[in-house]
């Protein structure tokens, strides 16, 4: 007999978006509240990251946004929605 372990992640349970600055290593957290710009520009550093007229800017806000509101869009629903996520790293 063979067993698969899966990790799944219920939209519910995420929290925020996290970005990070290969330039200054900072950190930030894009939740429900974060300002509506922060992914063009670092705001510990103020490297560009990417110009916010771009497709791809565009693009990763839609990404950031739907996480936001993905959770509460699918309450009520007939089924649920989950992300499978990789599985943590083994311990040697």
């Amino acid at each position: 007999m063979t067993y698969e372990s899966k990790y799944l992640i219920d939209l519910g349970d995420i929290l925020g978006v996290q970005i990070v600055c290969h330039h200054c290593k900072s950190k930030i957290i894009l939740t429900q509240e974060s300002e509506k710009g922060m992914i063009a520009t670092c705001p510990l550093c103020n490297r560009d990251w990417m110009e916010d007229t771009t497709e791809e800017y565009q693009s990763l806000k839609q990404l950031v946004k739907l996480v936001r509101t993905a959770s509460s869009i699918l309450k009520g629903r007939k089924f649920s929605l989950k992300l499978e996520i990789a599985p943590p790293p083994t311990q040697s």
